[in-house]
């Protein structure tokens, strides 16, 4: 079953972990549209810092309220955040950069 499957067949997304989990859920919840119930695992708050609009884990009375009349508005800023700060489609040029400065190249954009 491929990833994208197994967002769409799931209403919400939930990663209780206090240590990070396998893969990037945090990321992946967002760029799928689904709302996200999530750790206090120590890269969260990082991830968290970009903008992420998730629910806590330990409160899932919060995440069920909006399971019974989502904002698409959080989805959509999610899906922004993740747009903006983790596109694939932006790795190459980033690696690019950050590779050039490991081997003393000058910054090639």
């Amino acid at each position: 079953m491929p990833i994208a499957d197994a967002y769409a067949a799931c209403d919400a997304v939930l990663l209780p972990s206090t240590w990070e989990g396998f893969g990037n859920p945090s990321v992946e919840s967002a760029t799928h549209r689904r709302p996200l119930a999530i750790g206090t695992y120590p890269v969260a708050a990082e991830l968290a810092a970009f903008g992420f609009e998730w629910f806590a884990a330990a409160e899932p009375a919060a995440l069920g309220a909006w399971l019974d009349s989502p904002d698409l508005g959080l989805l959509d800023r999610n899906q922004q955040v993740a747009s903006t700060h983790f596109n694939l489609a932006d790795l190459p040029a980033r690696l690019t950069r950050v590779l050039g400065r490991v081997a003393g190249l000058p910054d090639a954009r």
